[in-house]
């Protein structure tokens, strides 16, 4: 079966090409609590992982935050926390 776990939050940083990126982020984003957050890496860096990052956030009508290197989504709707990339 599998585990009944959920996070605060989710640091991505693995695969560069947009499916196993998108991959990546809908398997973490559904383990998640309700208010969990999910940061990743590479952004705007590697284009696969801006792709899927992007489309990841507008497909679930979310507040994408980022900058050269990291991005942030929160499941907290519209307030995002208080993160220093």
């Amino acid at each position: 079966g599998h585990l009944k776990v959920s996070f605060d939050i989710a640091y991505i940083d693995a695969a560069h090409e947009y499916a196993p990126a998108k991959r990546d982020f809908v398997a973490y984003w559904d383990l998640l609590n309700e208010n969990g957050t999910m940061i990743g890496d590479d952004y705007i860096i590697w284009p696969g992982v801006t792709q899927a990052a992007n489309e990841f956030a507008l497909e679930r009508g979310l507040r994408l935050v980022g900058e050269p290197g990291k991005f942030i989504v929160s499941k907290a709707g519209g307030a995002m926390p208080s993160i220093h990339l």
